[in-house]
């Protein structure tokens, strides 16, 4: 068990913008609909779509500009009994490199993002949750894209066997989490989520003994 400590909003490297967990609970509903929405986005005219994404230009006060849409996603922190980090090494061939990541994956609309937390641990790591808790949320490219991410620790895992899809690469690779401090600080973990998630866990995250 843990629970988050309340920092002031952040502002993360990487370009990314945590949404610390506020008081009173967390709404998992909130991200049913997609990502979201500020009330100054304009209206925009697709110029793009793919099975999980779009392009869109949107006319704005300063100009048009090129937007990226996503439905969003979730990311998996899952810690094991003797608190090691369940990570896997997965081949991205957007960058021609096979990095070294949490589980994550994008949502399915209309899923909320615990179940696409639950559905993506399984299918890449073969793990299933007994709990699944929010730790923190935030905007992955704010400068071109409105992808939304929402992070889980996942505990009380279960083995079992995966389910890659076919243009999947992926091994699993567990990790202490002082390895895993190291393979940070040397440039070994690259993949931007991986780092903010882990390091707000780290430093926020409070955990107590399970009854």
């Amino acid at each position: 068990m843990f629970h988050v400590k309340q920092p002031p909003r952040i502002l993360c490297f990487l370009y990314y913008i945590a949404t610390p967990i506020r008081q009173g609970g967390y709404n998992l509903a909130r991200n049913a609909g997609g990502c979201p929405q500020p009330e100054s986005a304009a209206i925009g005219t697709t110029r793009f779509k793919s099975r999980k994404f779009s392009v869109e230009t949107r006319a704005t006060a300063d100009g048009d500009f090129d937007v990226v849409t996503h439905p969003g996603a979730a990311v998996i922190l899952p810690v094991t009994e003797d608190g090691r980090i369940i990570l896997i090494r997965n081949q991205r061939h957007a960058v021609g490199e096979t990095l070294l990541e949490l589980p994550a994956g994008t949502r399915e609309p209309p899923e909320p993002t615990i179940e696409t937390a639950r559905r993506e641990l399984r299918e890449e790591t073969g793990y299933s949750a007994g709990r699944l808790e929010p730790l923190v949320s935030y905007y992955t490219a704010p400068g071109f894209c409105n992808e939304f991410i929402d992070a889980f620790v996942a505990t009380g895992l279960t083995p079992g066997p995966t389910a890659h899809e076919a243009t999947e690469r992926i091994t699993i690779q567990p990790m202490r989490t002082d390895e895993l401090h190291d393979a940070i600080r040397q440039g070994r973990v690259r993949d931007a989520k991986t780092i903010a998630t882990f390091l707000y866990y780290e430093r926020y995250a409070e955990r107590t003994p399970s009854a």
